[in-house]
């Protein structure tokens, strides 16, 4: 057990102090339950005790107090002043026809020159909660009071997590509460109390009620000691009585008189004697079941506080699990965002590529083929020469691409040269990409025919011979072999006679007659 949870007796009290105390706790009893009579006034506005209004500087020398009495404070009149009833608290109630008749706990902090003996000076708030009025001379009653002032009745309570923040935030700004003061001055204002929920608020209530109680049972054994001493001194001034009865009931000269006075006053001391041995008992029994409570609130406490520090442990895993599943969603968030933004900048670079194939010019116009010689036998054309091609480089993005368009081009040319090398009555199957203008066409031609434009299908124009490329040293890549097809047609186109072309011509437009030959 600490040290200052036992209780220890003390052999002798001297009775002029136990007197003392006792006339002290009486007059402090007396003084506590007297009523003065007075007139309440208004000097200052709520939380202005140190303005110029009010005179400067209270005479109590008081800076900030707590919120409550920021508001509800007043000054003493001259006839009762003193420095000793600075911090004091009167209940005050209103008698006048208006009075509101509420009782109302106000703290001495200044004195009132002008008052006469019974009246105090208010806020204007303060004197108006009081008589109805906040700048008028109206009677008042009032006594002296606690300034702990209790929990009334039918307070409204809201949990709050975290209730020593508010008294933290209040001292940050000079004022000197605690949290029963802070808890006592919303009650006084209509306030709400807050009430501490969760693991670290409940913890810290806990210690704040262990400490409560020790306190408590420090004052208990304090007062078990006192009765202690209080009855020893009772029992020694017996002891004397009963031997100064002793000595008067041997001395034969003594009256009887005196010696029954005696004999009573012995009786007495005793009986008094045996009250303050009782006293002291009960006292000590207080003070032990005081220790024992604060001894229960002390482990409560520690308990509270383990599962705080579970809970705050619990809390930062959970805090830290949470923080890392953050950052792998914004890792991928992030992830994706660039995905997207690389599939955006390469259908940007295909539309920029279409773009420019679509508005590079179109080729030069083809001249037209040699004429036929005199026999109608052209010469053979002498085979190209063409060099080996390199070997073909890894294909990369922009290879791809740039092979693409080349495509796009040699199938371009391709479709151009099979439409000037086709007639129209007798239309040769043209190359893959041109499978709709085909269509087109034989309907066109179905059409005209139906219609009577078309008298006969037109003759299959005469073979055209031709040149097969030289054969390579190893197989061409997909670019050469458009080359070499783009050379083959062009060799083609170049052994069309003239004569075919009159031919196709005068086939296109049957009502006009052939040139002379």
């Amino acid at each position: 057990m600490p040290q200052h949870h036992r209780v220890r007796r003390r052999a002798r009290v001297p009775l002029q102090l136990l007197a003392l105390a006792a006339l002290l706790a009486l007059t402090a009893q007396v003084g506590a339950q007297q009523t003065f009579r007075g007139f309440a006034t208004a000097y200052t506005w709520p939380g202005e005790k140190n303005s110029k209004l009010a005179g400067g500087f209270n005479a109590c020398q008081f800076g900030r107090l707590s919120p409550y009495y920021e508001t509800y404070f007043a000054a003493l009149n001259t006839a009762q002043y003193e420095d000793s009833l600075c911090g004091r608290c009167a209940a005050v109630r209103g008698t006048g026809s208006r009075a509101t008749g509420k009782t109302v706990v106000v703290m001495i902090v200044d004195e009132c020159a002008t008052c006469s003996y019974g009246d105090l000076d208010f806020t204007t708030k303060g004197a108006n909660d009081i008589t109805g009025y906040a700048f008028d001379h109206q009677p008042i009653e009032w006594s002296w009071t606690s300034c702990a002032n209790p929990v009334p009745p039918r307070v409204a309570f809201r949990d709050y997590a975290g209730a020593a923040q508010l008294v933290a935030k209040a001292r940050g700004l000079g004022y000197n509460v605690n949290m029963e003061t802070m808890f006592a001055d919303l009650t006084q204002t209509g306030g709400i109390v807050p009430v501490p929920r969760g693991p670290v608020a409940t913890a810290n209530l806990a210690i704040s009620v262990a400490q409560n109680k020790n306190a408590a049972a420090v004052v208990a054994a304090n007062a078990a000691r006192a009765k202690q001493g209080a009855a020893a001194a009772a029992q020694q001034v017996a002891t004397q009585k009963k031997q100064a009865a002793a000595a008067l009931a041997a001395n034969k000269a003594v009256a009887p008189a005196a010696l029954q006075q005696a004999q009573q006053a012995a009786t007495a001391a005793a009986t008094a004697a045996q009250q303050a041995q009782q006293a002291a008992s009960a006292a000590v029994a207080a003070a032990s079941a005081a220790q024992k409570a604060a001894a229960a609130a002390a482990q409560d406490a520690r308990a509270k506080t383990a599962a705080a520090e579970t809970w705050m442990a619990q809390e930062r895993q959970r805090k830290r699990q949470a923080a890392a599943t953050a950052a792998a969603k914004a890792d991928a968030q992030r992830k994706a965002e660039a995905a997207a933004a690389q599939r955006r900048a390469a259908i940007a670079a295909m539309q920029k590529a279409t773009a420019t194939v679509r508005a590079s010019p179109p080729p030069p116009p083809r001249a037209l083929p040699p004429p036929p010689v005199a026999n109608g036998v052209p010469p053979p054309m002498p085979p190209p020469t063409m060099p080996p091609p390199p070997p073909w480089p890894p294909m990369t993005d922009a290879d791809l691409q740039s092979l693409m368009l080349a495509q796009a081009e040699l199938d371009g040319v391709a479709a151009d040269l099979a439409a000037m090398m086709t007639p129209p009555g007798a239309p040769a199957p043209p190359s893959p990409p041109m499978m709709a203008r085909l269509a087109a066409y034989l309907e066109a031609q179905a059409a005209m025919h139906a219609a009577g434009n078309l008298t006969a299908p037109a003759p299959a124009p005469p073979p055209v011979a031709e040149i097969a490329p030289p054969p390579l040293a190893q197989p061409p890549p997909p670019l050469a072999q458009q080359q070499v097809r783009a050379q083959s047609m062009q060799q083609g186109r170049a052994q069309v006679t003239q004569q075919q072309q009159q031919q196709v011509r005068a086939q296109a437009r049957p009502q006009q007659a052939l040139p002379p030959q």
